[in-house]
């Protein structure tokens, strides 16, 4: 992010704390992991302009502009708006693309609570009441 400009020393921790709260990453003994979760969102922004650090650092300058009043928001607004439903365009055109089996298997055992004492299968949150993952629906 410093590389790039993004944020400030300030915001970064804040940054992180929300990817990691969002589960696109996750913190092991002071190692930063990225989570199926997290792989899955950079294959699908990869290749638009929302995942390219140098729009970020643009925003970031044309974002201080405008708080020290030298940009105008309208311009800054309008522009994101049109990219917006650009991303929602083109994310529609490739969901089928997306790599999401691992994500979907990641979410299956997010939920693990422990083994099933009679039969040694997942225990897991539903909602109501932790259950075994064995047992029939």
């Amino acid at each position: 992010m410093a590389k790039h400009d993004i944020g400030s020393k300030a915001t970064r921790s804040g940054i992180i704390e929300r990817i990691k709260t969002l589960l696109y990453i996750k913190i092991e003994k002071n190692i930063v992991h990225v989570t199926n979760k997290g792989k899955m969102m950079v294959e699908a922004i990869k290749d638009t302009a929302i995942g390219s650090p140098e729009l970020t650092a643009k925003w970031e300058v044309y974002l201080k502009g405008i708080g020290e009043g030298k940009k105008k928001v309208k311009p800054f607004v309008e522009t994101s708006k049109k990219l917006a439903q650009k991303l929602i365009n083109e994310a529609k055109d490739q969901v089928n693309s997306w790599a999401i089996n691992d994500f979907i298997e990641d979410r299956k055992t997010e939920h693990h609570l422990g083994e099933c004492p009679s039969c040694g299968k997942p225990v897991v949150d539903k909602k109501m009441i932790y259950g075994c993952s064995g047992y029939a629906k």
